[in-house]
């Protein structure tokens, strides 16, 4: 998040369901979004993750 990879929200998100292994429906609840949108965005920042760690091009997160 602090080299902008991702946004701070992305990094909650990382954080809550798969660091924390919270459930995608529940994190979906508390944010007042459905599940497929949180699936979304949690494949968004994988891949702007995994890029950064396998030394790809930066991308601002948006």
């Amino acid at each position: 998040m602090l080299s902008g990879v991702i946004t701070p929200h992305e990094a909650d998100l990382v954080s809550d369901v798969l660091l924390d292994h919270g459930d995608r429906s529940t994190a979906a609840k508390r944010r007042g979004m459905n599940r497929h949108q949180v699936a979304a965005q949690l494949n968004t920042a994988s891949r702007h993750l995994a890029d950064y760690i396998l030394g790809g091009p930066l991308r601002p997160a948006a």
